[in-house]
């Protein structure tokens, strides 16, 4: 049966490349879906299911980046001089943005029935 889902997980992976190149689609919208109903199928617990498949999404896109830019950076099409000007600015934006959701989410656990909660869909709110 693992020899079924590997062979799934292949054809996902050659239909996502695929289209990413003909449509400019592909994780999003074919591999998250798909992913999340093959791990279902395989018994993993259905909590986080959408987890796993969005982290391997995320993972594969890391990874096809990084070959990207080697590839770039063998044809000398990479601006390091902007990527080292810029990534500061990315990094604490990132960084920002992920401690200003942690205390949007502390706000909601903290008051019930508030917007924050009824937005996130905490447990609990009305």
């Amino acid at each position: 049966m693992m020899w079924v889902y590997f062979g799934l997980y292949l054809g996902l992976g050659a239909f996502a490349g695929l289209s990413a190149g003909l449509l400019g689609v592909g994780g999003g919208v074919i591999i998250v879906p798909v992913l999340a109903m093959l791990f279902q199928a395989q018994g993993m617990d259905s909590e986080l299911v959408l987890h796993l498949a969005i982290g391997t999404s995320l993972a594969s896109i890391v990874l096809t980046s990084i070959s990207s830019v080697w590839a770039h950076h063998l044809q000398g099409a990479v601006l390091w001089a902007a990527v080292r000007r810029l990534a500061p600015g990315i990094v604490i934006g990132a960084w920002v943005w992920c401690l200003s959701t942690k205390v949007a989410v502390q706000i909601a656990i903290i008051r019930p029935n508030s917007h924050y909660q009824k937005t996130m869909k905490i447990d609990g709110a009305e």
